[in-house]
């Protein structure tokens, strides 16, 4: 069952707020305590063997994400929070004066973006 695999258990609660705060997998726990105790490391500079190491976890899990949606390397990029990939989404496309729909269920930091266009 996939409740198993988080440290955040109830029987009671189900967990609906995705998009700021989301209960994190054990796994994701264990990952991120890894790499925040050890010695602070930048992906992608090579500059030591666990750059190398965690640039290479990294481009995996990129790699996962991108076979599971089937997109292409380009179109996988991880952002720090929703907020930010919905601004970088909706500035990033074309888009012609018209009409787009926008739920009024909408998280605020999901509405303002496609409002500013």
């Amino acid at each position: 069952m996939l409740r198993n695999l988080f440290s955040f258990q109830t029987s009671d609660i189900i967990y609906f707020d995705n998009a700021a705060t989301v209960p994190k997998p054990k796994a994701v726990v264990n990952k991120l305590t890894e790499v925040y105790s050890g010695i602070p490391i930048n992906i992608k500079r090579h500059n030591s063997k666990n750059d190398l190491i965690f640039s290479n976890e990294y481009e995996a899990v990129k790699k996962k994400i991108k076979n599971f949606l089937s997109a292409s390397n380009y179109n996988v990029l991880f952002t720090k929070s929703a907020t930010e990939a919905y601004n970088l989404l909706s500035r990033s496309i074309k888009y012609n004066k018209g009409k787009l729909g926008v739920s009024v269920l909408e998280h605020h930091s999901n509405y303002l973006p496609w409002k500013m266009l």
